[in-house]
C-alpha cells in the first residue's frame, strides 16, 4: 500500500497463512537491516481470554527488495504450549528478534538468522493462561532499552544486553492506567521521548520521557476513539508514523461474519485516524 499515492502497490501471500484461520498478529520493521518480522497466529487466545492457547504460531523473517521470506520459526518449539497469545514484535541493534505473548506473559528472542529461540522473560511463577501479561513492545533507537506494557496497565523496561529479561517498572505520573492495552510504539520523530499505548477501547494513551531514559512516564493525556461515524465497532489496535511527521490511531474490525475457512471479512473500508496535531500538541506542553 502506498499510502501517498492512495494504492495498493503489492500483495503479498504466504503459503499455509493467507486465506487460512490463521492471521497476522504483528508486522515491524526493522531500522538496522531494513526486513520486515511477520508475526503469524490463530485467534484462539484472545476469543478465549488466554482459555485455549493452542495455535500456529509462526514467526518469519522477511526481506521486502527480493519479496522472499529469509527464515521462518514455530515458536511452539520453545513455548511448548505453556504461553502463548503472541502479537507483537521488535528487533534490537544487534539483530535479536523479541516476541511478546500476552497470556500470562513472555517474551521469546531469537537471534539473527532464526535459528536459536530461548525464553528470555518468563512471568515467575507462571500464572494461568487466563492473566493477561505484556501486549506491547517498542525499543528505543540505537539503545539496549526497551519498553513493555503489561496487563495491568503498567509500563516496564528491560536491559536488551542481559541474557535474561528483567523488568524494571517506569512509574507513571498522574497515573492513569488501562488493562486494555494492545501494541506500543515509539514515533521516530521524537526520538525515544514519546511512547504511544493502544487502549481498545480508549484510544491512544500518550507518554512522555524528556530524556528518553524512560525513568519516569508523564501521562500527557489519552487521544479519544471517535464517533461510530468514522471508525464504527472497531477497537484500537495500534499506532504508526507515516513519513517524516504523520502520526495515525489504527483500528482493528472483527465485527463481520468470517469467510468461511478464514478470518476474512467483507468490510469496504479501513480507517486510519490522524492523530498529529493532538500528539504534537500534547508534546509541547
Amino acid at each position: 500500500m502506498s499510502p501517498l499515492d492512495r494504492k495498493v502497490v503489492d500483495v503479498v501471500s504466504f503459503p499455509g497463512i493467507s486465506q487460512t484461520l490463521a492471521h497476522i498478529g504483528g508486522v515491524a520493521w526493522d531500522p538496522y537491516s531494513g526486513l520486515y518480522t511477520i508475526l503469524s497466529n490463530s485467534p484462539h487466545p484472545w476469543a478465549t481470554g488466554g482459555a485455549d492457547i493452542t495455535e500456529e504460531r509462526q514467526i518469519m523473517k522477511y526481506d521486502p527488495k527480493h519479496k522472499k521470506v529469509l527464515w521462518a520459526r514455530n515458536m511452539t518449539d520453545v513455548s511448548r504450549d505453556r504461553y502463548g497469545g503472541f502479537q507483537d514484535v521488535e528487533t534490537d541493534k544487534r539483530g535479536n528478534t523479541y516476541i511478546v505473548g500476552t497470556f500470562p506473559g513472555a517474551i521469546i528472542r531469537a537471534d539473527k538468522k532464526g535459528k536459536k529461540l530461548t525464553e528470555w522473560y518468563l512471568h515467575e511463577p507462571l500464572a494461568p493462561t487466563t492473566r493477561k501479561g505484556y501486549s506491547g513492545l517498542a525499543v528505543v533507537r540505537d539503545t539496549d532499552l526497551m519498553l513493555a506494557t503489561d496487563g495491568d496497565g503498567k509500563l516496564y523496561k528491560f536491559d536488551l544486553k542481559a541474557e535474561k529479561g528483567t523488568p524494571v517498572n517506569v512509574p507513571i505520573s498522574p497515573e492513569v492506567l488501562y488493562t486494555d492495552t494492545d501494541a506500543i510504539y515509539l514515533p521516530p520523530k521524537y526520538r525515544g521521548r514519546v511512547l504511544l499505548v493502544a487502549s481498545l477501547f480508549n484510544g491512544i494513551q500518550v507518554l512522555r520521557s524528556k530524556d528518553a531514559k524512560w525513568r519516569t512516564a508523564e501521562h500527557l493525556g489519552t487521544i479519544p476513539i471517535p464517533g461510530q461515524d468514522v471508525i464504527d465497532t472497531g477497537a484500537i489496535t495500534a499506532s504508526v508514523q507515516m513519513g517524516s511527521d504523520s502520526l495515525f490511531m489504527v483500528v482493528g474490525y472483527t465485527d463481520f461474519p468470517f469467510a468461511p475457512g478464514t478470518v476474512a471479512g467483507p468490510r469496504s473500508k479501513f480507517p486510519f485516524v490522524d492523530i498529529t496535531a493532538e500528539v504534537d500538541a500534547m508534546f509541547k506542553q
